[in-house]
């Protein structure tokens, strides 16, 4: 079965595309596109662009973007739990090592060990009676001062009850707890505008971390987007995008990932 970057790689040779000519029309940066082809999706991007760039590259080579999208999900969800088992497999095994060295070294001790004559036997003997004699005098003594203690705190509860059988309880107060009404959450919305050339761009809610826009958008063209609450997005040409929030306008420009921009909106 071929991996995703095979397929990639061989919808755009049949098509006769470099990957110049693809990262030109994509937007997409073509060392990253060479990334995807090699099945290297490890380089240093958040996940939203690595999805983006897989399904908007699958997209672009007339593939099935959503096949693809689903194959990306299980192959990282595989290789996570391949990674759990071998740490919990060298785990265990150091347990059981760690244990099993224990025994030997315990078993080696106790067969080395041995009476080297019948007086150091008898010694060993009476020392040992004699400690337990100790231990069950200083058992008794305990029992009897903790028996004590038991009987001086349940007469000192009987009196306090004694004592306090006159009083008349006060009630206790009562607090009302009005419920707050909940506060409604207003949706608003804001555009989109490829102003200057063609750009990735893709829109995530801050407070449940949704994405509620992602795709590529051609010089010219525009999207409105509904929100609730503050939302990032992120642009790969920050130039060529610009942002009407309301009555304000914001152009991008360039960041700090990968040449890439981040833009946040209340």
């Amino acid at each position: 079965m071929q991996t995703i970057g095979e397929r990639l790689e061989e919808a755009r040779k049949r098509k006769g595309i470099s990957l110049r000519e693809a990262a030109e029309v994509t937007k997409i940066r073509s060392d990253y596109l060479s990334y995807l082809e090699q099945n290297n999706f490890d380089f240093d991007l958040p996940e939203i662009y690595r999805t983006g760039f897989i399904k908007n590259y699958a997209r672009y080579l007339k593939l099935d973007a959503d096949k693809i999208i689903t194959d990306y999900n299980t192959q990282r969800l595989g290789m996570s739990r391949n990674k759990r088992a071998a740490t919990e497999w060298f785990g265990s095994s150091e347990t059981r090592e760690n244990a099993e060295s224990t025994v030997e070294q315990s078993y080696g001790t106790i067969r080395t060990k041995s009476p080297t004559s019948s007086t150091e036997s008898e010694t060993a003997t009476e020392e040992t009676a004699s400690a337990e004699l100790d231990k069950t005098f200083y058992l008794k003594i305990g029992l009897i001062l903790s028996g004590a203690l038991a009987l001086v705190i349940i007469l000192f509860g009987l009196v306090r009850a004694i004592i306090g059988s006159g009083a008349d309880p006060e009630p206790a107060p009562t607090t009302t707890v009005e419920a707050q009404p909940a506060v409604p959450v207003s949706t608003t919305e804001f555009t989109i505008v490829a102003n200057g050339g063609s750009s990735f761009v893709a829109a995530r809610q801050v407070e449940d971390r949704k994405i509620i826009y992602q795709g590529t958008l051609a010089d010219g063209e525009s999207a409105v987007v509904q929100k609730q609450g503050a939302v990032e997005i992120v642009l790969t040409q920050p130039g060529a995008i610009l942002i009407r929030n309301g009555s304000e306008e914001i152009r991008a420009t360039a960041g700090s990932v990968g040449g890439s921009s981040k833009i946040r909106i209340p």
